[in-house]
């Protein structure tokens, strides 16, 4: 052979060598090591047991096949069996083993409570799990897998490793239907999120604390965040981006609230023992909620079904309150709470300074001077109720019942014709409401549900002129009742479609009575509508991506006329850190409030709810557009939201105006743009927060004044900073706020009256000083014995005791030309709360 031909044998020898080596040691791989390579190529799992594949070996299947192919061919080079499950899971089952039964008890993760219905699958062999939730299957092997399903939970698989001595106690997840990514937790405090439909959501179960507050206090919390204000402190005019309070839709358990205070305005009328959740939408509100032009505050009671007793029991220096969580069998609980004020037995400090805040410049504090007021008795008192019941795994049910009040009574004295005459005023407030929702999960994709309520607000006043012998009575009396019926259908794990009808009426009546001069008004307006609505809710399989639609078909029967809204929410995730948010909306409601007169209802809750007529008392309607930032990383959060919004259709009397416009009826409207900005950062128990806010909002009344004006709810800035500790069981936090001053009208100065009236000058165009408070609070709960927990805290409200002039107004005075009248912020006010719960 030559050296030419040698060296081409060699060279061939030594390459087929190779290629037969390289056959050898694939033929020698372990089928555990395919198996890896099988899940990473086609996105598969699989599940078996060590000991029916240990040792075997294989030749891997070709790149090329199909994952049926390369199962079939599996199968075949192995005497295993090859279960295909959904998603691609597989089950892997050594061909003989011993045959045993396996029993087990299914029970709901959060209630602990059995579940009947689900379905027990293996194979061919299934079960039913009964009413105590337990369930057996026979024939089962070592290497099987359990499927269990049912309608309520999430998807459970467990593969059989060994042979079972006892029954199994398995837990099953409820499922959840929305695409409701969180975006940003612990936002401020610990227990507030922000999702990806632009909402806001409080859980008090996981709440942390805030400056000035010790109770969870619903209205008081939504304050706190960016964008919502309160220009004179209370609870019952919150300013959601320039917005007036009766632009806010506020509901309790699905029911629309038309009284949202106690103490008139300073305190909420929801009980803090029963509040677990609220919501807050600015914009992009989804399409089943109506009504509400700036804003939508949901407030929600708890849905859990109590396993044990328990007593909640509570008092500060203004009230005391009660709460009672009672289990009626395993199904149902009900939850009834008490609360009611005691100024009228004991006027502590606290109450003291909240009732001169309350009633400054009303009839109840400032009189004539030869009449004496006397004898002030003021209480509130409210009671919830809540009944949740959860009929089968499939049908749950819940009733709510609220019912609120607020009563002033006092006396006036005068001296006529040389005798002491006295007369009684008296202005109360009251709301009472039920509701029922009625919950049904067809299978483990479709769901709906059944909502209605009923309710009765009443605003009554008998005012007394005792030396005019004059007797004015006014009431204001709402009954509305709605019907809504929605269904939620999950196509996938991505995809989410929804749709439902609602019916809604509301009559609103108005009296005034007087006996001098005698005359008698009375005002009766009935509205009914009906809605459809639609939403769809599409992710990325990442969720990187979340984009929300809806659309609201209105019909106003009154009017026969219809109103159009579509509703917009988009979330883009850019990076782990990084996200970009877009929500819009077209919004409409048909109530407001109204101010006749400043001194109506004793001046105290002088708006009355007005319905819309189609004419001098338009339809409100409202367009908003947002879009924003938020990055988070390394325990920083930068939160920023640019927003244009527009409303058309408002009353002048609508939006307090207490100048040359006070007793206007024209039409108008208001837009603007602002910014919403936040930042927070974590520091092991150090929390620290600020936001700000900037607005310009201006009116549109060409009736009333040719050029846009400031509207009477902006806020130029606000700035908002806290700092928060926790550590064990002690919470401590403090905050700033702080904002320019409302906008105001001045007289002219040196042409101040003219004509026998107040000469203004262009409206809104000066300003009160700026707002300033600094607040602080403490909670600290501690284990008396296993049965007994107490909860202590201290609030300071307005340490530096600033004087904050919250409105200013001016009077026409035949005596002093005219008056200049201010309101001012509740001084330095503490308060304590005790809470024992067993």
């Amino acid at each position: 052979m030559t050296k030419k031909g040698l060296l081409i044998f060699c060279t061939s020898f030594f390459l087929w060598f190779n290629f037969l080596s390289s056959q050898t040691i694939q033929e020698k791989q372990l089928l555990t090591e395919v198996l890896k390579e099988l899940e990473a190529n086609y996105i598969a799992s699989f599940s078996y047991s060590n000991e029916d594949i240990q040792g075997i070996k294989i030749l891997p299947p070709s790149k090329d096949f199909s994952f049926n192919e390369a199962i079939n061919y599996l199968r075949n080079k192995t005497e295993l069996n090859f279960n295909v499950l959904e998603n691609r899971m597989v089950t892997i089952v050594a061909p003989e083993g011993t045959l045993f039964e396996i029993c087990g008890i299914l029970l709901d993760q959060e209630t602990k409570y059995p579940i009947e219905g689900a379905k027990i699958k293996t194979g061919l062999k299934s079960a039913i799990s009964k009413e105590n939730g337990s369930f057996e299957i026979q024939a089962i092997k070592i290497g099987d897998t359990l499927e269990i399903r049912h309608g309520s939970y999430e998807n459970f698989f467990i593969t059989i490793t060994d042979v079972p001595f006892d029954c199994w106690t398995i837990i099953l997840r409820q499922k959840v239907y929305e695409l409701n990514e969180v975006i940003v937790s612990n936002f401020m405090t610990k227990g507030i999120r922000k999702t990806s439909d632009g909402a806001t959501k409080i859980n008090y179960n996981q709440f942390g604390i805030l400056p000035g507050l010790i109770d969870t206090d619903a209205l008081q919390t939504v304050q706190s965040l960016p964008g919502v204000n309160s220009i004179d402190e209370t609870v019952t005019n919150i300013n959601i981006r320039g917005g007036s309070h009766d632009q806010n839709q506020i509901t309790w358990n699905n029911i629309k609230m038309y009284q949202t205070g106690h103490f008139f305005s300073l305190i909420s009328a929801f009980n803090p023992n029963m509040t677990n959740k609220v919501t807050l939408y600015k914009n992009g509100t989804p399409s089943e909620f109506s009504e509400g032009v700036s804003g939508t505050i949901s407030i929600e009671s708890t849905d859990k079904i109590a396993e044990n007793f328990k007593t909640t029991l509570s008092g500060n220096l203004i009230e005391v309150n009660g709460m009672f969580d009672i289990p009626i069998g395993k199904k149902a609980s009900i939850q009834i709470s008490g609360r009611r004020s005691y100024s009228d037995f004991i006027n502590t400090y606290t109450s003291k300074n909240y009732f001169e805040k309350a009633f400054q410049n009303t009839e109840v504090i400032q009189n004539e001077s030869n009449v004496i007021s006397e004898d002030d008795r003021f209480k509130f008192f409210d009671i919830e109720a809540v009944l949740n019941y959860k009929m089968t795994e499939k049908d749950k049910l819940k009733v709510s019942f609220i019912t609120m009040k607020n009563h002033l009574s006092f006396f006036e004295s005068a001296l006529i014709l040389e005798v002491e005459e006295k007369r009684k005023s008296t202005s109360e407030q009251q709301n009472m409401a039920l509701g029922i929702s009625y919950d049904h999960i067809w299978d483990d994709r479709f769901r709906t549900t059944l909502q209605i309520y009923g309710l009765q607000y009443d605003l009554k006043a008998k005012n007394v002129d005792i030396l005019n012998e004059k007797q004015l009575v006014q009431e204001n009396s709402i009954g509305e009742t709605e019907f809504k019926i929605a269904s939620n259908f999950r196509l996938n794990n991505n995809i989410t479609l929804s749709g439902g009808y609602s019916f809604h009426e509301t009559g609103i009546y108005n009296l005034n009575e007087s006996n001098n001069p005698l005359f008698r008004t009375y005002s009766k307006d009935v509205l009914r509508k009906h809605a459809l609505f639609t939403g769809g809710q599409l992710g990325t399989i990442d969720q990187k991506t979340i984009f929300r639609t809806g659309f609201r078909i209105n019909y106003i029967g009154s009017f026969n006329q219809f109103i159009l809204e579509p509703r917009l929410s988009f979330n883009q995730k850019i990076s782990e850190a990084l996200t970009w948010n877009i929500l819009g909306e077209y919004k409409h409601q048909t109530t407001t409030q109204s101010v006749d007169f400043q001194n109506d209802f004793l001046g105290v809750e002088n708006r009355r709810w007005i319905a819309s007529n189609n004419e001098d008392i338009p339809i409100i309607k409202s367009r908003q557009l947002s879009t924003g930032l938020t990055y988070k990383e390394n325990h920083w959060l930068i939160n920023f939201e640019l927003f244009y919004k527009e409303v058309e259709g408002i009353v002048a009397q609508s939006q307090g105006f207490q100048n040359q416009y006070e007793y206007k009826t024209d039409r108008g409207s208001y837009s603007g743009q602002g910014i919403d900005a936040f930042i927070s950062k974590k520091l092991g128990l150090l929390s620290f927060w600020a936001s700000y806010s900037i607005q310009d909002l201006k009116y549109e009344f060409k009736t009333l004044q040719v050029s846009e004006f400031p509207n009477n709810f902006n806020v130029d800035h606000s700035v908002k900073l806290g700092t928060s500790y926790s550590f064990s069981k002690l919470k401590i936090a403090t905050g700033l706020k702080w904002y320019t001053g409302k906008a105001i009208t001045n007289p002219v100065r040196g042409k101040e009256v003219m004509n026998g009236e107040i000469n203004f000058e262009p409206a809104n165009a000066s300003k009160l000083p700026d707002y300033f408070r600094w607040d602080a609070s403490m909670i600290y709960d501690f284990e008396v014995k296993k049965f007994l927990d107490i909860e202590m805290g201290i609030s300071l409200w307005n340490i530096t005791n600033k004087n904050n002039i919250t409105n200013k107004f001016y009077k026409y005075s035949e005596v002093h030309s005219y008056l200049d009248i201010k309101e001012n912020s509740l001084e330095f006010t503490p308060n304590i709360l005790l809470k024992m719960i067993f």
